[in-house]
């Protein structure tokens, strides 16, 4: 395969723009409730992308300002025209203007580019998550804190929802009818009804429990009649947790496993089957995978060793697949869902590779150099961007392109604006890299300065 660093030189002069005022309200989107890429930091409304133009980590804020008004600058939220003449079309197609060039707006100087990046569109309204900006008691800020608010698409009606007590609190919207927003926060589990356009967020779990962790699908809006989440014993006197399995709809544990030392590290979950570890006693500890009519019998042990580290489901019934890949030993192994042993896992490359997300029969990683994909059928790694500063925590997806924040060669600045990579090519086309973002006067390169 050709190599290329990025196509800055061409791309940049077609998408990256330096940043100026916003004249909202906006207009909204046409069709907006055909909604494409939900979560993450990407999503699409019809004819817009709502896009987190630049990552900020929350340890960077100092003051209030600096996550609210024109401070936050490259780190808003913006969003671009698509081009969408094709109403099937799963990806971002850009609309481009007379001079080749697309045109970005300004929908709100909040961040959205963060460590707890969501940004969910339902109806008429933009779901995000941004650094908390409130001050606790002690008159200190606490950035690390999540808050949510909602905002209509044309950038007007911001609304605060609800702010995190934990830094690691974890957001999910379903996709059944009526989507609600499912949030992991405050040793619980809470829901907020969005799909009446409700501001009030309650607890879901209706016992007394205490929630450790949960897992929620790795793909956006599934219809879900349950989610996992261990939590301590009842017991407390015995070592180890338990898993449980929660009812949505209902707010009830339906079951639950528990055994005298053990404990559950849950993995992944996707359609309907979640993966989780079992550690603690040698005669159980290995590595199950459960669905909800299995769990109450303790599902299916796949590989007695414990050191999975991370794990990706891949399920395609048009292509006969039913396997899981994860990583050992730094190194991507793959397992069918039907091998209960561990001598049956192959080993796909020598790559040390971080585990990122699944499409089709497709599973996506990053390494030190780049983003690849692998198909779980040919076995073939492809690598479809060679950007080396980038952050390997968050990705997104639209269904052709990956997106993703990093540095651009030769920039001024340390910001790491959205860039996105096109999955489509194969082995014999360059790697397309592209910058997604506007960028700072500063960082465009001269270059492109000089042609415009």
């Amino acid at each position: 395969m050709k190599k290329i660093t990025t196509v800055l030189l061409m791309l940049l002069i077609s998408l990256c723009f330096v940043l100026s005022g916003c004249s909202a309200p906006l207009t909204m989107p046409n069709e907006y409730t055909n909604v494409v890429s939900n979560g993450g930091f990407v999503v699409g409304a019809g004819d817009f992308a709502y896009v987190a133009n630049a990552y900020q980590s929350y340890s960077n804020l100092t003051t209030k300002a600096d996550n609210n008004g024109k401070k936050v600058a490259q780190y808003s939220i913006n969003r671009t025209q698509l081009n969408v003449e094709n109403p099937n079309q799963t990806y971002f197609s850009y609309l481009q203007t007379e001079d080749g060039t697309a045109s970005f707006d300004l929908v709100l100087n909040k961040i959205a580019g963060y460590e707890t990046s969501n940004m969910y569109v339902v109806g008429e309204y933009l779901y995000f998550t941004t650094p908390n900006v409130h001050k606790n008691k002690q008159n200190e800020y606490e950035f690390n804190l999540s808050t949510l608010y909602r905002v209509k698409l044309n950038g007007t009606d911001l609304k605060e929802i609800y702010t995190t007590k934990a830094s690691d609190a974890k957001f999910y919207l379903t996709g059944n009818e009526n989507k609600q927003l499912l949030i992991f926060d405050d040793e619980t589990i809470k829901v907020l009804d969005v799909y009446n356009k409700s501001t009030s967020v309650k607890n879901l779990i209706k016992d007394d429990v205490k929630v450790d962790d949960v897992i929620f699908p790795a793909t956006e809006e599934q219809a879900l009649t349950y989610v996992y989440f261990t939590a301590e014993k009842e017991n407390t006197l015995i070592s180890g947790n338990r898993l449980c399995q929660l009812n949505i709809t209902t707010g009830r544990i339906e079951n639950e496993k528990a055994l005298a030392n053990n404990t559950f590290k849950l993995l992944a979950y996707n359609y309907g089957t979640v993966f989780f570890v079992v550690t603690g006693n040698t005669d159980s500890d290995g590595l199950y995978s459960a669905t909800a009519e299995t769990f109450v019998n303790g599902g299916v042990r796949h590989r007695y060793s414990t050191d999975t580290t991370s794990l990706v489901y891949v399920k395609d019934a048009s292509h006969s697949v039913d396997c899981f890949v994860f990583i050992y030993d730094n190194k991507p192994y793959i397992q069918l869902i039907s091998q209960t042993n561990d001598n049956q896992a192959v080993k796909l490359n020598d790559h040390s590779a971080t585990l990122q997300f699944v499409d089709g029969t497709y599973v996506y990683y990053s390494t030190s150099e780049g983003i690849y994909k692998i198909s779980v059928i040919g076995r073939e790694a492809l690598q479809i961007s060679d950007m080396t500063e980038f952050d390997s925590k968050k990705m997104d997806f639209d269904g052709r392109y990956v997106y993703f924040f990093a540095k651009g060669e030769g920039q001024e600045t340390e910001t790491k604006y959205l860039y996105r990579a096109d999955s489509f090519i194969t082995e014999e086309d360059e790697i397309k890299t592209e910058c997604f973002s506007k960028l700072l006067e500063k960082d465009i390169p001269e270059e492109d300065n000089e042609e415009e």
